[in-house]
Formats: C-alpha cells, structure tokens, sequence
C-alpha cells in the first residue's frame, strides 16, 4: 500500500530576473526564502511568456476540457455501488451467447455500435450520446409513422444512454470489475455486498475506528451509502479471455515458437539448453532463454504449514513443459520501487 503523503506548501516556480542567470537565482534561493515567495514576486507578463513557448499546453481559457460527470470513462464512488440498472431485465440475445444486440434490428445495433465508437474514440460525453440516441429514435419514429415496423424493430425498448448501449453490445467494463470497498484506517476489504449489509459505518476489524461509508436520505426516503476507499479489482481469467479475443492476438503470442516447439514436450535441462545453442545466434528474446522451456506444466502451488513455506507440487505428472501447452501462457509481475517525488518532507516510495 501506498501511504499518503502532502506535497510542501507554497511550492511555486520562479523564472528569475533578466540581470541574473537561472544558476545564481537557484542558489541565491533559500529555503526559508523559497517558503516566502507569493504571487507578487511573478508578474503576468512572465506567465504569458511561458505560455507563448512551444510545446507547453494551451492555457485554461482555450482548453476544451470535458466535465468530469459527463466523461465517458468516469464513475463516481456512489454509482460504483448503485443496483444493476433496469437494462438487466431486457430480454434480449440469442441461443448463440451472443450480447442483446445482436437480436435487435440492424437500424438500431448501428446506432449503438456509432455512439459507442463516438464515446471511447473520440471523447463524446454522455449527453452526447444521449442526444444522438434521442435523434435516432425520433428519426426513426417519424420515418414509420405511415409505414409498418418491422417486427424486429423494438423502439419501445431502444438503448437511451451509454451505459446500457454498453450492456447491449457487451463492452460494459464494470461487468470486468469487482468495486471493494476497503477501511481507510486499516484497509481491511469488504466484498460490495456487504455494504447495504453493515449495521453501523464503523469498520469491523478489532480497534479499528475507521469509518467504512457516509450516509445519505435521497428524495424517495432511501439510504444511500458511498464507500470512503474503493479498491477496483479485475478477474485475471477475463481479462486474458478478452485479451486474446482480439484479431490477431492469439497467433501473435505464439509467433515465437519454432517448428520443434509446437506440439507436447517434456521439459528440458540447463544442459541440453546450453547444448542446442548456436554460438554464433545472439539470445534476442525471453524465449530463447533455458526457463522458458523448462517451466513444467501441471503443477500446483501449496502453502506448506508445516515448513512455513510455499511449495509447488506435480499433481498432474504430464512430464511436459508449460509452454508447449495449447494455451501455455507465462505472465510475469514486475515491482520497480523508486523515490518518485524531489520535494517531499518525507520519503515517498512509488512501484
């Protein structure tokens, strides 16, 4: 976990005089004068020079920036929590497995398939899309107000917003996530079904005075509760399923293997490894490394009480390597611990 910490106070940029070059101003800088510095010290016109140079961002008054509640990819703490929406008890999709969507009329999977593109590709925000859902239904409408619909055609249950526009295609992203919810004193973590559950706010773990949620009435006299710390969390197993759902993706993690690594293998030595080496072939890549090959497949990690340790186990005895798998995959987790803040009064440590 990453403790938190406050950046130092009064932390302004100066871009100096012209009698004096930056090294003198840096070192005629101290601490204490550093701390004093206020808004005096830098005119406007030093500020329009800084945003006149290439290469810096435009200034605030020219930005187009999108307000954080309609930005597609934005989710409030309290709608992380809320019930599934209404969308759910659409009857929809087919015996295929494929997303509602696909049972619905081609006028209206486009659509969908547009706003959807709109929103994750070129920044439309919710009401955007809104409105060219509405436009669409109208559209629509009006074209059969003389002429028979379609027996397919479903206006009445028409995909509004974005989110249930996701649930129809099956790209909504929080169907991936699991939304914890954690103690901010002692980050003990909750499931999201406990949190209408708890009687009390308090957390539950011994001497512990975190409070887990606020509270709220909403206009039709129900509780609304907003988690203090949220911890996403993604199935690892869906992740690679859409992973490797993408075109192209399942033959690129297997462009590595030559023609004597398709098929079962057992696993092989340091020596043999070091014995099929070309001497004059550089070793370019993780695969072509001796791990690689004798990583064994049908193993098991246990915890081992006894000896206080972990240990791997041979339950399936295949004798064969990993790798050689139909879908031997080898994921690997990297930590990379550095001091990422220069102006911290405290150690800061980043992975």
């Amino acid at each position: 976990m990453i403790p938190s910490t406050s950046s130092p106070s009064n932390f302004k940029s100066s871009f100096g005089s012209d009698s004096e070059s930056d090294e003198d101003h840096a070192e005629s800088t101290t601490s204490s004068e550093f701390n004093s510095i206020t808004n005096d010290d830098f005119p406007e016109a030093a500020y329009d020079d800084l945003a006149d140079r290439p290469g810096l961002p435009e200034s605030d008054d020219d930005s187009d920036e999108i307000p954080l509640l309609e930005d597609p990819l934005f989710r409030s703490r309290a709608a992380m929590f809320e019930p599934e929406d209404a969308d759910e008890d659409y009857e929809g999709g087919d015996d295929a497995g494929l997303p509602p969507a696909f049972s619905e009329h081609p006028a209206l999977r486009n659509a969908y398939i547009h706003v959807f593109v709109d929103a994750a590709y070129r920044g439309a925000t919710h009401e955007s899309v809104k409105s060219s859902l509405t436009s669409t239904h109208s559209t629509i409408r009006t074209m059969l107000a003389e002429t028979p619909a379609p027996e397919d055609l479903d206006l009445a249950h028409m995909a509004r917003t974005l989110r249930t526009v996701e649930n129809r295609l099956g790209v909504n992203p929080d169907k991936l996530l699991t939304y914890y919810f954690l103690c901010p004193k002692c980050w003990q973590v909750y499931h999201p079904s406990c949190l209408y559950q708890l009687e009390t706010a308090s957390c539950t773990f011994p001497n512990c005075s975190g409070i887990l949620y606020t509270s709220k009435r909403t206009t039709s006299r129900s509780e609304k509760r907003t988690p203090a710390k949220v911890m996403p969390s993604a199935s690892l197993i869906k992740a690679l399923q859409l992973f490797l759902m993408r075109p192209g993706k399942w033959e690129e993690v297997h462009a590595w293997m030559k023609d004597h690594d398709r098929g079962p293998a057992p696993t092989i030595s340091r020596a043999q490894w070091l014995n099929s080496l070309d001497p004059h072939l550089p070793l370019e890549d993780i695969t072509d490394g001796w791990f690689w090959r004798f990583i064994p497949a049908g193993f098991e990690r246990f915890w081992d009480s006894d000896r206080k340790k972990l240990v791997d186990v041979d339950v399936k005895r295949l004798n064969q390597r990993h790798v050689s798998l139909e879908c031997g995959l080898v994921l690997q987790i990297n930590l990379d611990w550095s001091v990422h803040f220069k102006f911290v009064t405290k150690f800061y440590l980043l992975g």
